[in-house]
């Protein structure tokens, strides 16, 4: 909560909060925890233009949840990392979790991805 408070004032701020909000979660063992927090990790780098890392670590997240797939978080994390692999190797979509637009596909070398012809 407090690093989704800080990404509307400061950036920096909100990121060591929700890094911090990971290494407790993965201390604990809350993977639920660090499922949401990832996420939001994962959007605030969108925001700042970071988005090639964000499919790996959503993604390492992802692999360890063994049950609940169903779950709203799940499908939220699910659901954005897809989004970021389209829109860094192909034409970019709307990403499905709380209405945040890509920008146009570039690839994380920041090469432009072969574009289909049609």
């Amino acid at each position: 909560m407090r690093g989704e408070r800080a990404c509307s004032q400061d950036s920096k701020a909100a990121e060591a909060l929700f890094l911090r909000s990971l290494e407790r979660a993965r201390q604990d063992g809350a993977l639920s925890w660090e499922l949401r927090t990832s996420t939001d990790l994962g959007r605030l780098w969108i925001e700042q233009g970071r988005r090639c890392k964000a499919p790996e670590l959503l993604q390492s997240v992802l692999n360890r949840v063994t049950e609940g797939h169903s779950m709203p978080d799940f499908k939220d994390a699910a659901a954005l990392r897809d989004a970021l692999v389209d829109a860094i190797d192909g034409p970019p979509r709307q990403l499905a979790a709380r209405n945040f637009a890509t920008s146009p596909a570039v690839r994380c070398d920041g090469s432009e991805p072969n574009r289909r012809v049609t």
